[in-house]
């Protein structure tokens, strides 16, 4: 653009004009030169001139760097006095000091009073003052400082009026491109806002053209001194002047005016760039996206932590900082990606606000089924069971007895007499309705009519045990009665009996006959003991065992207790014969025939009579063998079960029988008597003459001979039995909750309806009446209510008593139906509204009889039950028997919701109290919720745990129930926290019950019903009960609910590197909302309705990986699910086609199957307390759990002595500050000589004391591992179920990562590419959310149902590749414990400082040098600040803990961490905490990541790379560094050792910093190359007036450059004090004659406004030299050994003393000191005594240990005296030596960087440690000449344990020798490079499997394999419990394992049938084979790689429906564990 002004004028007359086309203007002699032709020439070439720079520069455009920058931090300081005499001008520059504050502060510019505002000064303070919180001088105080002021120094005085903080703008001396000339602008200062710092304007340059004449300016006159024209009035002069100017947002006046900054609001919203073409950078970045698209070179992890800041929640916001509940908080860790082609860095975490999932939906009339079941069809009944209540009338819920005989007469239950009991259970009444059958005059069941079949519905079903014993002892009811061989318990029942019988006379007989007058009820196989004075075979006896055979009415035969070998009675003087049948209840375990059984209370015992003739010592009962059902009462009922085909369960046996005619004895052809059959089952067969004949089983000889109850009507021959049993009908429907259709349901009481319930649903209720003397009777329904119609399995009647009425006896059933015998209706339904009332009217004939009637009522309206927070009960357990009850202790309170403290006082004699020990965690709660009732809450004691040693102080709170009708959401409002609403997993399918979105139909026991005593007989009617009417069943709940809605968000990053959430909609099902332009997605949420737990959030990471090609050759995500989907496909395959056949040769049928291909944990019962194996998902392995540690190394001398720089330098090393190298000398690399002039270090004069942070160490190469790690992906599938938070799992706790086997691979250091997909292992040696914790889903084909549990999904992980590693980012561990110092510089001075931790507040962990923990930080006269941060134990659930990743170390005068504004002085580094840090970073090559140089004090993230200029952004914080480029050609690169420049000028106290930083495109970037960065002090730095004194910054370790690759140094200080000698093109070279005729360097010098915007200048360079290292061509030999390891401090009190003994138990998990010679020193105790043993006794050094398992061992005190007590002790802070054992050693964290021509090799010197029960020798350390040649960085496996010892072990076993030795070696072909080793990251990772081979003779307090929990066994596996549809008898179980000579793999199962109400996973385990071996043995294997295949099966099994197999592994060399894959369970019918 031309300028404006109009030239063609007189007297200039510049007529030209483009049209004319001119070029040139030609000259000829003898004409006149005219004025205006020397005019147009300058313009013709002007006109040029403009047509070239228009193509190349915009209108205003920076031409030669002089930038616009602007400062907000321009503060102001109002006076109101000036001292005498001095002109305010005289205070610019000089030094002000408060008189009061101490703040000192630097005058940069003054502003004279307008009359309006006064004096003005502007300021750059330069510290905090005397009380160094000080930002501002202080109002009113008077500034002093000293001047120079007519050649004298004069102190100068002012008087502060107010402070204030204004903004300013400014441009620097440069040249811009205006109308169509290149203008020079110079340095100029504009105030934009005196008193405030939010500006809102247009700031640039005014443009002003005018014409100079000689009047105007006289040096335009001829100066042409001694010629006749000197002074002569020359030309006028055209002159372009810029003046910096500010003009409103809302100015139009641009005519003159270049626009260079706006600001609005104090945000920059526009600003002028130095000319970069920067359509080059939106090409490339066009490009970039074209061909990659998006992509992230390091993830951005993600962290989903609460909005508001509560207690320990991990809450990012406090209340008062805008925190909300209703908000979470998405931490972004810091990452790099290549968004839309522009490269993105986040330096920090950066948080996102999400809202939680709270739209609510409103469901209307929603029907919920009532879908029960879980009965058996009875006939032949007499009268109706209770199931509600009436008062004085019935018993709700009232107990059913079961038998396993048949009804004999009517209304009488067959209980049995004598040794001869038939009681096998007891259940509970649900319901009770008519099935089928006709009536006979109104009567369904008489005496005379018995065909009738009804329902009868039930639950809390507790099937017995009988025990025959062969004495008549008698045990105590109600105690725990145990087997000493089986260790199996059960609760002994009231109803146990014995008989003894006087045997009148005996025959001298073989077998003797026995002859009892008075009858007997001894049955056959039952074994009696016979005491007396007779003979056998003629040997006087007094008492022996005999066998009942062939019993009849008063005699039996004699048999010797096999059962089949006759007794010879050869005299007889007397006999009394004794059996007794202890009946238990509740029996967990198997009692064993033959063992000897005692009383846990009355401590008497008994013997288990022997199995005979089928008659078994030990009978468990289940459901299908009950005949008769029966109710106590007036009058009682009594029905038979009903067993044909239609209502029991009837099995055709295997082969076939002949019977002989009129006989009992059957005989067998291929048939399976033992298993098939149980004596008193009823059998039936077809005779030879073609009838059905139904039989009893009295005994079974064998699989081919058993006696029948009665002989035969006929013969049958070959002919075919089936077994009759009972059936419980529809078993998986046996519960009383029902959810409702969606998952958080607000309220029923909805808006629509005003606030009230619209429930509605038909009851069944009980009544009574009399009927009239015309035999009816009416009943009323209640408040809204109403019966229903006739069914007649709606009403049940029955006749309780008889009346003046002939027809009807006691306990008929009457029919409903029809018209009664005087032709009347007997159903009438009456009221208003209709139904209200009802009658009935059996006519006269019924007069007077008494009726009980279970009705089907309509209930409308219904209301919730409310429940009521009892809070702070308190429960005194005074005994020992109550508080080691086997099943818990009753809380004596049904629906506990939480214990809050248990107290235990010193013994049983007084009462414990609040201040007695504290044993809270030794306890687990069952709260007495069941699927049907709420029982009395219990304590259990944890497994493990030390039982109470005195009474209990139980604090608890409880809901009590109050009135309604079912329990709902709102029975909770108001009473708990909705996210406190407890959940309710089912004791019988594990499905979990969140209750705040069920209808609850579950009543409540009262508070007398007891735990563990005889005749347990929950009642309903007491204190506390709470009851309810049960819903008809299979009807439909009809209910109006409002319920939370979920949703999809997606989380993407932009170009210009925010972080965007796009909200997705709320919905029932909520789509996944779509994408964002220019942005990339990150992740997708998956937020569920209301958002309880922050855990609960699915994550779904978007896979922006970069792949290289060597990546996408690989195909990797491709071959995995291929491979995975093909192994389950063949598994599944295999587990459904596999044969298994009968003893005919005929397939089985399978009614269930469990596979697990074991890539995850979503099979196994992570919730189990057993369950403790690990997964090695790569290999589908399970194998035993593994304890991992890093083993700190460090520096010594061969020998393992302390290192000396002699020992170095003889083995050919060098060590330079952290970094160790071949040896180098110093040598010049570049070296720029000449300076012609000075160059500001601070060219703006603009700071803010952005300081820097050195963190050492930097990085920590391990993390926690004995917390659960977050996990960051979606679970789903459950593979990853050990690690989910809450898992239920204690034992897992601390453990978590040992269930991931190889994790410190996979997910830690990574799994290199070049072999990621290969199996090798180095193997060396001497000689190496509440879980759903069980799955049901069905599948059917044909008629069949099948079962099963199978992975579906592909199990989840996310990898990422760091260099030539894989790693898997499922989950993120946190950063562990340790102490970093930390050293900050470049702060401003004299100031306090807060630090802060990944945007947490950590003063309370950080300790100031010479200061104390939590001492202030105050920064020194140079701004420095040091001390040290003791990261907090992460493991201590109240403190703060951190992922590990980047976090950001920010040290800030900000107290709150204030990132709005700008504190006065901030600065960051980055902890690093990976296995894998990225050493390759663009440009920069290195042992550790690059550090960032910020560029304001409120900054915490970055983004590195971006185009834009127009946007908003707030900068109010910066300073202006220096910036040189510069190049190396060397091949391979060099190592930078040192870079001089040359100072001419010198702050007094403020430091000067150099920094190496990579460069992007071609200008200087913010990554700081490590090692790089050096700070001098002004004492430091040398100064000279010629630039020949060179200041030396030399780094504090090489810093490693690549050839051809662009890097600069850059200076900076915070002062204006820094002036560095510069050489300029064209001036002549300080000292000599020289003119700089050519550039002095190739690179490029720069200036920066802002330390990002660069302005280059390429007609200048810093004088500088840079020298690199030359390094030696040797070996260098380079040894670490173990750092001392340290003690672990034990969990709170962790030694555990005995009563009567010194030995202490010392509870130390993983303490490696596996052999009894280990020695430990114990330490910590505070003083005092220890149940009665001195802490002086007990601290100390211990030469021996002894019954040492993997978590404990015992020491022997030097106490004189025993302990006066048994219990835990010693407090939270004893700390005990430890070794760590390890079968796997991985080198990794040991940080080496090796460049091409360079090497390094590994060598170990281990020694040799012990398995737990092992035979190996420890101690012994591998000799130098033997040392084992490694690979770095891949796991090292040893043939036996190898460890690093104790201190103390290393000491008195080894001789004071380290127990580690790593010894790297180093060469070099290139001396300009070698290899490196960082010796910050220093550690070995040591793994070791927790494999152990228990017994009860090497392990204290030994528990079997077979307990239901908490077996000895280390390392098990259990299956999630599996629910069949069809019950089953049998298992089989295959799988492949590779189990070595040392170990064994054993396999367990546990079954429970649908009828039990009974926990499975309180039942005993019973092992296959007898001792849970294979089937048929098989050989070990010979490696590590050989999987053989393993069968095991068990068959006659009682019917179950549910089952869970269990894997024990064992071994006595940990470093071959048994490993296992492809696992099928499979169940089967007979």
């Amino acid at each position: 653009m031309p300028s404006p002004t109009d030239f063609n004028l007189s007297p200039y007359y510049d007529d030209f004009t483009e049209s004319k086309k001119f070029h040139r203007v030609l000259f000829r002699p003898a004409f006149a030169v005219q004025a205006r032709e020397l005019t147009q020439s300058q313009t013709i070439l002007q006109n040029q001139v403009e047509k070239v720079s228009d193509h190349l520069f915009e209108k205003g455009a920076m031409i030669i760097p002089g930038e616009i920058g602007y400062d907000l931090n321009y503060y102001s300081v109002k006076l109101s006095s000036i001292g005498s005499g001095i002109s305010l001008t005289t205070f610019k520059d000089i030094v002000l000091t408060g008189g009061s504050s101490g703040v000192r502060g630097l005058v940069v510019n003054t502003d004279g009073t307008d009359g309006t505002d006064p004096d003005t000064l502007y300021v750059k303070y330069l510290d905090s003052g005397t009380n160094r919180t000080s930002t501002k001088f202080t109002d009113g105080e008077t500034l002093s400082g000293t001047a120079t002021i007519s050649g004298s120094e004069t102190t100068i005085t002012c008087v502060v009026a107010t402070c204030h903080t204004g903004a300013a703008a400014e441009v620097q001396e440069g040249t811009y491109y205006i109308n169509g000339f290149m203008v020079s602008v110079s340095n100029q200062t504009i105030i934009l806002d005196k008193y405030t710092n939010t500006p809102s304007y247009r700031v640039g340059l005014t443009v002003t053209e005018s014409f100079v004449t000689p009047n105007d300016d006289a040096t335009l006159n001829d100066n042409a001194a001694g010629s006749s024209n000197v002074n002569a009035p020359g030309a006028h002069r055209f002159k372009i002047d810029l003046t910096l100017t500010k003009k409103t947002l809302t100015s139009t006046e641009d005519a003159n005016f270049i626009e260079l900054l706006r600001l609005s609001e104090g945000l920059l919203q526009n600003k002028v760039r130095t000319t970069d073409y920067a359509v080059l950078e939106e090409t490339l970045a066009r490009r970039t996206h074209d061909e990659s698209g998006d992509y992230s070179t390091r993830d951005f992890e993600i962290d989903i932590r609460e909005h508001l800041l509560s207690g320990t929640n991990r809450g990012i916001y406090s209340s008062a900082n805008g925190g909300l509940n209703s908000k979470l908080a998405i931490g972004l860790s810091p990452g790099k990606a290549y968004v839309k082609g522009f490269e993105v860095e986040k330096l920090a975490t950066t948080y996102v606000d999400v809202e939680k999932a709270r739209d609510f939906d409103t469901e209307q009339n929603f029907n919920t089924r009532f879908d029960v079941g879980n009965f058996v069809n009875v006939t032949n009944v007499f009268g109706s069971p209770d199931v509600g209540f009436v008062s004085g009338e019935t018993e709700a819920f009232k107990a059913i007895n079961l038998y396993h005989t048949a009804t004999a007469s009517r209304g009488t239950e067959n209980t049995g007499s004598g040794s001869s009991i038939n009681t096998i259970g007891r259940a509970k009444s649900k319901g009770f309705e008519y099935s089928s059958g006709s009536a006979t005059s109104n009567i369904f069941v008489s005496s005379g009519i018995t065909t009738a079949v009804y329902k009868h519905f039930l639950f809390d079903i507790n099937m017995f045990t009988h025990l025959n014993i062969l004495t008549a002892q008698a045990f105590t009811d109600g105690e725990v009665i145990t087997g000493g061989t089986s260790g199996a318990s059960g609760i002994y029942e009231s109803i146990s009996n014995e008989e003894a019988k006087t045997v009148a006379s005996c025959t001298s007989a073989s077998p003797g006959v026995a002859t009892v007058t008075a009858g007997h009820n001894f049955v056959e196989g039952q074994q009696i003991t016979l005491t007396g004075n007779y003979q056998v075979d003629s040997v006087a006896t007094t008492s022996k065992v005999c066998t009942v055979r062939n019993p009849a009415a008063t005699t039996f035969e004699l048999f010797d207790t096999d059962g089949t070998t006759a007794v010879n009675i050869t005299a007889f003087t007397s006999m009394v014969g004794n059996h007794g049948v202890a009946i238990l209840s509740t029996v967990n375990g198997t009692f064993v025939p033959g063992e000897t059984i005692t009383g846990g209370t009355s401590s008497n015992t008994a013997v288990i009579q022997a199995d005979a003739v089928g008659f078994k010592g030990v009978t468990e009962f289940d459901f299908p063998q009950v005949k008769q059902v029966g109710m106590a009462g007036s009058p009682a009922y009594t029905a038979d079960a009903s067993l044909d085909s239609t209502s029991g369960s009837n099995v055709t046996l295997s082969g076939s029988v002949d019977i002989a005619n009129s006989s009992n004895a059957v005989v067998g052809i291929n048939t399976r008597f033992n298993s098939e059959l149980k004596i008193g089952d009823s059998i039936s067969f077809t005779n030879n003459s073609g009838n059905t004949e139904t039989k009893l089983i009295e005994a079974i000889i064998s699989d081919t001979s058993l006696t029948l109850s009665t002989v035969s009507a006929a013969a049958s021959t070959k002919t075919s039995v089936t077994r009759r049993r009972s059936l419980v009908q529809e078993a998986q429907k046996n519960i009383s909750i029902f959810k409702l259709p969606y998952e958080t349901i607000k309220t029923l009481k909805t808006t629509a309806n005003s606030g009230i319930t619209d429930t509605n649903f038909i009851v069944r209720r009980h009544f009574t009446g009399t009927l009239s003397s015309n035999g009816d009777v009416t009943i009323t329904a209640g408040t809204n209510e109403t019966f229903t119609a006739l069914g007649e399995k709606d009403f049940s009647v029955s006749i309780m008593t008889t009346g003046s009425g002939g027809t009807g006896a006691v306990g008929d059933v009457l029919s409903l139906s029809g018209n009664q015998h005087e032709g009347n209706t007997i159903f009438n339904l009456g009221g208003s509204p209709t139904g209200k009332t009802l009658t009935l009217d059996f006519g006269s004939n019924y007069a007077g009889h008494k009726v009980k009637i279970l009705a089907s009522v309509n209930r409308s309206i219904a209301n919730s039950k409310s429940k009521t927070l009892n809070t702070g009960t308190t429960l005194q357990v005074a005994t020992s028997v109550l508080a080691n009850n086997r099943d818990g202790i009753n809380l004596g309170k049904a629906d506990v919701f939480k214990i809050n403290s248990v107290h235990m006082a010193a013994d049983f004699s007084t009462n414990a109290t609040s201040s007695d020990t504290l044993v809270t965690d030794r306890f687990t709660l069952d709260s007495g919720m069941r699927d049907n009732y709420y029982d009395v809450g219990r304590l259990v004691l944890k497994t493990g745990e030390l039982a109470p040693t005195g009474r209990l102080l139980i604090d608890f709170d409880f809901f009590s129930h109050g009135s309604g009708d079912y329990f709902d959401v709102d029975s909770y409002s108001g009473v708990v926290d909705y996210e406190d609403i407890p959940s309710y997993t089912s004791t019988s399918s594990g499905e979990v019950y969140e209750l705040r979105d069920v209808l609850d139909f579950r009543p409540r026991v009262d508070d007398a019903s007891t735990i563990g005593v005889g005749a347990q007989n929950r009642s309903y009617d007491g204190t506390g009960a709470s009851t309810v009417d049960v819903v008809k069943f299979n009807t439909d709940v009809t209910s109006d609910f409002e319920f939370y809605l979920q949703r999809v968000d997606k989380i993407f990053l932009d170009k210009d590197g925010n972080f965007k959430v796009l909200k997705g909609a709320s919905a029932v099902t909520p789509d996944i909302p779509g994408v964002l332009d220019n942005a990339m997605h990150l992740y997708t949420l998956f937020i569920p309705s209301y958002t309880l737990d922050t855990a609960d959030i699915g994550i779904e990471a978007a896979d922006n990986r970069r792949y290289t090609m060597r990546d996408i050759g690989r195909l990797e995500r491709r071959i995995e699910n291929v491979e995975y989907y093909t192994q389950l496909s063949l598994l599944e395959s295999s587990a459904q086609s596999l044969q298994i056949q009968d003893a005919n040769g005929f397939d089985r049928f399978k009614n269930g199957f469990i596979v697990d291909n074991f890539t995850g944990h979503g099979i196994g019962d992570a919730g189990n307390l057993d369950y403790k194996v690990s997964i090695d998902y790569a290999n589908g392995e399970l194998r035993p759990t593994f304890n991992e540690d890093a083993i700190q190394l460090i520096e010594s001398d061969d020998d393992g002595t302390a290192i000396v720089e002699l020992d170095r330098t003889a083995a050919n090393y060098q060590k330079t500050g952290d970094i160790i190298t071949l040896p180098y000398t110093e040598t010049t690399l570049i070296d720029q000589p000449y300076a012609s002039k000075t160059v500001n270090v601070n060219p703006f004069g603009i700071f803010t004391w952005i300081g820097s942070v050195a963190l050492t160490p930097q990085t920590d190469e391990w993390k926690e591992t004995e917390r659960a790690p977050d996990l960051v992906i979606s679970n789903d599938d459950g593979t990853w179920d050990t690690l989910v938070k809450n898992s239920g799992n204690p034992n897992l706790q601390s453990v978590e990562l040992g269930t991931v086997w190889n994790e410190w691979q996979n997910h830690w250091t990574g799994v290199s590419t070049s072999n990621s997909t290969e199996r090798y292992e180095q193997r060396h040696g001497h000689g190496w959310r509440v879980m759903q914790r069980d799955i049901k889903t069905t599948t059917r084909t044909g008629t069949k149902t099948r079962t099963g549990i199978r992975q579906v999904l592909v199990p989840k992980t996310v990898t990422r590749n760091v260099g030539d590693r894989i790693m898997s980012v499922a989950f993120v561990p946190f950063i562990r414990s340790r102490t970093i110092t930390f050293n900050a510089t470049r702060l401003k001075p004299n100031t306090r400082v807060y630090p802060y931790f990944d945007s947490d507040a950590v003063t309370a962990y950080v300790t100031p040098t010479g200061g104390s923990l939590g001492g202030n930080l105050i920064t020194d006269a140079n701004g420095a600040v040091s001390g040290t941060f003791a990261i907090p134990d992460p493991k201590v659930s109240s403190n703060p803990r951190w992922r590990t990743g980047q976090r950001v170390f920010r040290i800030t005068s900000s107290s709150t961490n204030d990132l709005t504004s700008a504190p006065d002085t901030a600065g960051n580094t980055e902890y690093i905490a990976r296995g894998m840090i990225e050493t390759v970073q663009n440009t920069i090559i290195s042992t550790r990541t690059a550090g960032i140089e910020f560029r304001a004090t409120n900054e915490t993230e970055n983004v590195t790379q971006s185009s834009v200029v127009r946007g908003a952004s707030r900068q109010v914080g910066y300073h202006d560094p220096l910036a040189e480029t510069f190049m190396i050609d060397d091949e391979g690169g060099v190592f930078l050792t040192s870079i001089d420049v040359y100072f001419s000028s010198k702050d007094e106290n403020v430091p000067v910093t150099l920094q190496v930083r990579d460069t992007v495109n071609g200008y200087p970037g913010q990554s700081i190359l490590p090692f790089s960065e050096t700070t001098l002090n002004p004492s430091a730095v040398n100064i000279s007036t010629d630039g020949v004194t060179a200041t030396t910054f030399t780094f504090e370790s090489p810093v490693y450059v690549q050839e051809n690759t662009e890097y600069a140094f850059v200076l900076m200080a915070n002062t204006t004090d820094y002036n560095v000698y510069v050489a300029r093109l064209g001036e002549t070279n300080l000292g000599s004659s020289r003119t700089i005729s050519a550039q002095p360097y190739a690179g490029v010098f720069f200036k920066s406004q802002n330390g990002v915007t660069w302005s280059a200048d390429q007609n200048e360079d810093i004088k500088f030299k840079v020298k690199r290292a030359e390094f030696s061509n040797v070996t260098g030999t380079v040894n670490f050994t173990n750092d001392t390891l340290a003690g672990r401090t034990l969990k709170t009190n962790p030694l555990r003393t005995t009563s009567g003994s010194k030995d202490i138990t010392v509870l130390h998990p993983n303490h490696g000191m596996h052999g009894t010679s280990n020695n430990v020193t114990i330490s910590g105790l505070s003083s005092g005594s220890y149940n009665g043993i001195a802490h002086s006794d007990i601290n100390g050094t211990y030469t021996s240990i002894k019954n040492i398992t993997l978590d404990s061992y015992v020491i022997t005190s030097g106490s004189s005296s025993n302990a006066t007590s048994t219990g835990d002790v010693g407090g939270a802070s004893v700390v005990a030596t430890q070794n760590r054992v390890y079968d796997v050693l991985n080198l990794s964290g040991i940080q080496t960087m090796q460049l091409p021509d360079t090497n390094i090799n590994h060598f170990i010197r281990p020694t040799t440690g012990k398995s737990i029960h092992g035979s190996e020798s420890e101690f012994s350390l591998t000799a130098l000449s033997n040392k084992l040649a490694v690979v770095g960085d891949n796991n090292i496996n040893f043939t036996a344990p190898q460890m690093v010892a104790s201190d103390i072990n290393q000491t008195n076993e080894m001789s004071g020798q380290k127990s580690l030795f790593t010894i790297i070696e180093l060469t070099t072909t290139n001396t300009k490079l070698s290899p490196v080793i960082d010796t910050q990251r220093l550690s070995a990772f040591a793994i070791s499997n927790r494999l152990n081979n228990p017994t009860t003779g090497n392990t204290p307090n030994f528990v079997a394999d077979t307990a239901a929990t908490g077996t000895s066994t280390a390392a098990v596996y259990c299956t999630k419990s599996i629910t069949l549809e069809n019950s089953s008898t049998s298992l089989d179980v295959r799988l492949a394992a590779n189990v070595r000579s040392s170990s064994s793999i054993k396999l367990f199962f546990r079954v429970l049938g649908a009828e039990q109400d009974e926990k499975l996973e309180e039942l005993a385990w019973t092992p296959f084979n007898s001792d849970g071996s294979e089937d048929t043995t098989v050989t070990p294997a010979e490696n590590d790689n050989t999987f053989k295949d393993y069968k095991y099966s068990v068959e006659g099994l009682k019917s179950f429906t549910s089952f869970q197999i269990k894997i024990t592994m064992t071994g006595t060399i940990s470093s071959y564990p048994p490993k296992a894959k492809d696992m099928r369970a499979i169940a089967l019918a007979v």
